[in-house]
């Protein structure tokens, strides 16, 4: 009776799918080496997962290696030892299960016996040449994030309001809603509240960057604290902690954004004062 190979597949999401690795390619290979091997398959697809997250977090994965467990399981093929993870961790877990449950590893390149010294030691080997590789990527790929930040080019999801995303992967003005960035600034500063400022929008028929004619009390104050309407965003990078400056096409003056803070700021301590004054009041 012929023994079942357990194909493992799933592609990466940290930076970009590497070239010959799709799901697709995975599985034909798989395919091959079994039939190449005279195995019957058995096909565990994750789809797409970071290789950075722990094995708990991938729910194929934790379905395979509860099969392993059980001792349901005694070969896995990957298309690299990768595959299965790049976290140091996880991969010794997963390794551990292996060997404990008598499991024989095939990749691309062959098998291994888990229960070999020579054969341990080389998965060791790999598994840190993957970790390394996963590391520099990851590495290149922040530092070209940080790169296009500091040149001005919009790095994440929706522009903000008053903003268009341009040809070239910059801000640039939206006329519309630039217009309506000028006047939820003059309507603060001229005393009107965030939610005296959504009825406003709402009688004008104005709609969110998402389409939506129901303004928040939040969506209005987001935009009145944003800086991007004086020129420039800052950017935290999450490694070191620097701060990035990007610069981009200014919607109201500096002279503007001042007031707002100004005239936030009073608010903020009427706001504190009336709340000392009722925590008072309680306890008398």
């Amino acid at each position: 009776m012929k023994e079942t190979l357990h194909i493992y597949t799933r592609v990466s999401t940290d930076v970009q799918e590497e070239k010959g690795t799709s799901l697709e390619s995975q599985s034909q290979l798989g395919k091959q080496y079994a039939k190449e091997h005279g195995f019957k398959v058995k096909l565990w697809n994750e789809g797409s997962a970071t290789s950075r997250d722990s094995w708990e977090n991938r729910s194929v994965l934790v379905q395979l290696l509860g099969e392993v467990d059980e001792g349901n399981v005694k070969h896995v093929y990957v298309w690299n030892t990768d595959r299965l993870s790049r976290n140091r961790l996880s991969s010794a877990i997963i390794q551990d299960k292996f060997e404990k449950n008598g499991v024989t590893l095939h990749t691309k390149s062959g098998s291994r016996d888990l229960t070999d010294s020579h054969d341990k030691l080389l998965l060791d080997l790999l598994r840190a040449v993957a970790t390394f590789d996963n590391e520099l990527r990851t590495e290149r790929f922040r530092l070209g994030k940080l790169a296009k930040i500091r040149q001005g080019f919009w790095i994440g999801g929706s522009p903000p309001y008053g903003y268009d995303l341009g040809k070239n992967k910059k801000l640039v003005v939206n006329k519309e809603e630039s217009k309506w960035v000028k006047e939820i600034f003059k309507l603060y500063n001229n005393g009107y509240s965030p939610d005296r400022i959504r009825a406003v929008l709402l009688d004008n028929n104005v709609v969110t960057k998402r389409g939506k004619v129901i303004w928040s009390n939040g969506s209005v104050s987001s935009v009145l604290r944003n800086t991007h309407y004086i020129g420039h965003y800052d950017y935290v990078d999450k490694k070191t902690g620097e701060k990035i400056r990007s610069n981009c096409p200014t919607i109201i003056t500096t002279k503007t954004y001042q007031k707002y803070l100004e005239v936030s700021k009073k608010r903020q301590k009427v706001k504190d004062k009336l709340h000392t004054q009722e925590e008072n009041c309680r306890i008398c």
